[in-house]
């Protein structure tokens, strides 16, 4: 159906994904059976409040830059350089003015504040070089650089605990572990593309040009993130803070389920990317067909597992006092194959060109969310959220899949002897 490297591709992406998610639980979970919780708490929130702004500050410009190599990879060092050099603008200017806000205000919370700033930043700092890596379809080196990182930071962190080390020495390790992560991405990246070299002057010519192509892709991320939470928002603002917390219980393993389809979109996108400049819209269609099926497959696969043990997996996770949710989760995975053909879609617009347009659609279904959240949320509660959120999720889908199907539809193949680079089992972008 696919070719190896496809296969291997998909492989290698699945297994970092699941090794991240892993490890970060595993790291989570030493420090809370190691750390009074009161100083947990200081970490966890320090976290929060960091990890939004990391998240501001991305901008979009990861799934810009996998589209740009995947488009052009004979410039990719030129675009890495223009990203880094962008992110670097707006990091840096953030992480002080977030760390002399702690400073004033929490003063004795500076040292966390500075530690978790520090190895976030970073970490949002390697984002740009794993773009990289999957745009050019050299998924290996994002497995082997990411599995590397992360074992480092569960080494650290243990060595740390071992030592009777305080919080603030944990975050160190969480510091070198991230700066390992970025140094190995810049080998790896100078022995197999090239050197880079970040750009000096024309700072705001490139910085307005990167980012009115990737602001699209943060303003879809924004808006995903919307059609998550407004049934929270709105069970807040109608019902009660227990229905909030009995929806976002179930909530928050609808949006962790996305990792599952996650390294499908990543993998295929510079792969529909190359058939999409090759002209091979045949392909293309047959490519988009497949990989629908494979979303829809994994979709409905998970929604009959969890539906059909949703009383376990609550009190598991939860606890007794969640039994009486079982039926929130029930219905919101009910929504799993709308969930990952619609995430699946958003990925492969990049591929067409079609991300504004699926930004519209999707800035269009977030007031039908809102209506059906008004109409169901008084009288059912979370149980309302949820069938608010599962109709909404298959009306955007449906939406997306029209959308790219009539993109798809009205293309006329075009003949060419040769793919483009990327396509190939060992070709390598020029060094330079």
């Amino acid at each position: 159906m696919f070719t190896r490297k496809i296969k291997r591709d998909l492989m290698l992406a699945a297994s970092v994904q699941f090794y991240q998610k892993l490890t970060g639980v595993v790291v989570v979970a030493l420090m809370a059976r190691n750390l009074p919780v009161e100083t947990m708490g200081r970490f966890l929130f320090a976290v929060s409040v960091i990890s939004f702004f990391a998240l501001v500050s991305e901008l979009g410009t990861t799934r810009y830059l996998i589209g740009r190599a995947a488009e052009n990879p004979s410039g990719v060092l030129d675009d890495l350089a223009e990203v880094l050099t962008v992110r670097i603008l707006i990091v840096v200017p953030l992480f002080l003015v977030l760390n002399s806000v702690a400073f004033i205000l929490a003063p004795d919370y500076f040292s966390v504040s500075l530690l978790c700033s520090i190895y976030l930043f970073l970490q949002e700092l390697y984002h740009p070089f794993a773009a990289l890596f999957i745009g050019t379809r050299r998924v290996g080196y994002r497995a082997f650089t990411g599995m590397v990182g992360y074992t480092a930071m569960v080494a650290f962190v243990l060595l740390a605990i071992i030592l009777n080390g305080s919080l603030e020495t944990i975050l160190v390790g969480y510091v070198f572990s991230n700066a390992l992560l970025i140094a190995l991405s810049v080998f790896v990246v100078r022995r197999r593309f090239g050197r880079v070299t970040l750009l000096r002057g024309r700072y705001l010519p490139v910085a307005k040009s990167v980012l009115a192509d990737s602001f699209p892709f943060f303003l879809i991320t924004v808006l995903s993130l919307l059609h998550f939470k407004l049934g929270a928002l709105m069970l807040g603002a109608l019902s009660s803070f227990e229905a909030v917390a009995a929806y976002e219980a179930s909530n928050r393993l609808l949006e962790a389920s996305r990792v599952l389809i996650r390294p499908v979109a990543l993998v295929f996108v510079p792969v529909c990317t190359a058939l999409a400049l090759q002209g091979a819209w045949s392909k293309l269609r047959t490519t988009f067909h497949r990989i629908a099926l494979i979303a829809a497959g994994l979709g409905v696969l998970l929604a009959a597992v969890v539906t059909g043990a949703s009383d376990v997996i609550v009190t598991g996770l939860y606890g007794s006092e969640y039994a009486g949710t079982a039926d929130v989760l029930s219905i919101l995975f009910l929504s799993t194959p709308a969930v990952f053909l619609g995430s699946t879609a958003l990925f492969l617009a990049r591929s067409i060109h079609a991300e504004r347009r699926a930004l519209v659609l999707m800035a269009v279904s977030l007031p039908i969310s809102l209506v059906l959240n008004l109409m169901l949320v008084p009288g059912w509660g979370a149980q309302g959220a949820a069938w608010a959120t599962f109709g909404s999720q298959w009306i955007l889908m449906f939406a997306l899949m029209k959308l790219l199907a009539g993109e798809l539809g009205r293309k006329t193949s075009v003949v060419s002897p040769q793919l483009p680079y990327g396509f190939g089992e060992t070709d390598l972008p020029p060094r330079t």
